[in-house]
């Protein structure tokens, strides 16, 4: 039987591991997900733009790359909405309020670089085909959402929605677990990581709950360049 667990994934990294836990938790039983374990993946990386990968980009037409682009494997993929969360958008707006000082909490982000120094056009800020292994606008993505409150926010909506459901089918447990799983080396799970932990373990109140973390590293995986493998490295160690 399993354990009861809200497993959290972050990035594009995220997606592909809880796709395939997905496939290996329906396996397990009986085509079915357990009622005790929740899936939920955050990426900037909205839907529309994967489609459009799919049928009109460099996807087009071959399978193997289809399900790349998908995050599927075979007929099964994280469910629209509610396992896979689309979070990020157009991050200059905020980034013109930090920089009229609006946000304080928010002066960890050098918007100054960002804005006039680091060499980015526009379409950098607009987050739906990811943060570009830039963590900054991966973390930056974060607060944009969650500066919407509870309304408009899909990580405070979403998130306690998942954790209570999980919750409120483990009394018998001694303990719940709260999962978060991504990789270091792009822009938006590294720097997702430690946040959606921390608001996760927060969300459970003084329920006794089990965070851990698994980590891919960016040793998993092979850019083809050197100075790619640097910028890899770089974010993970960062």
């Amino acid at each position: 039987m399993t354990r009861p667990a809200v497993v959290i994934g972050v990035g594009g990294t995220g997606q592909w591991i809880l796709t395939y836990l997905k496939k290996a938790l329906l396996e397990l039983n009986g085509g079915v997900m357990p009622p005790n374990v929740r899936l939920i993946a955050f990426d900037t990386v909205s839907q529309a733009e994967a489609q459009k990968q799919v049928t009109g980009g460099i996807y087009s037409g071959e399978q193997a790359m289809y399900e790349k682009a998908a995050k599927r494997i075979g007929t099964v993929e994280l469910e629209r909405d509610v396992e896979l969360i689309h979070i990020g958008g157009d991050c200059f707006p905020l980034g013109q309020e930090i920089a009229r000082g609006e946000h304080p909490h928010l002066n960890w982000f050098d918007v100054d670089y960002w804005m006039n120094k680091a060499g980015l056009g526009r379409d950098n800020w607009i987050l739906d085909r990811g943060a570009g292994r830039f963590r900054q606008f991966g973390l930056l993505a974060v607060y944009k959402d969650i500066l919407g409150g509870q309304v408009r926010s899909q990580i405070l909506k979403k998130l306690p929605t998942v954790i209570n459901e999980v919750l409120a089918k483990s009394v018998a447990a001694p303990v719940s677990e709260i999962i978060v799983v991504g990789s270091v080396a792009g822009g938006t799970g590294s720097a997702m990581m430690i946040p959606f932990g921390v608001l996760a373990r927060k969300m459970c109140g003084d329920i006794p709950v089990r965070t851990r973390a698994i980590v891919v590293l960016p040793t998993a995986f092979s850019p083809g360049r050197p100075s790619a493998e640097l910028e890899l490295r770089g974010g993970g160690l960062a």
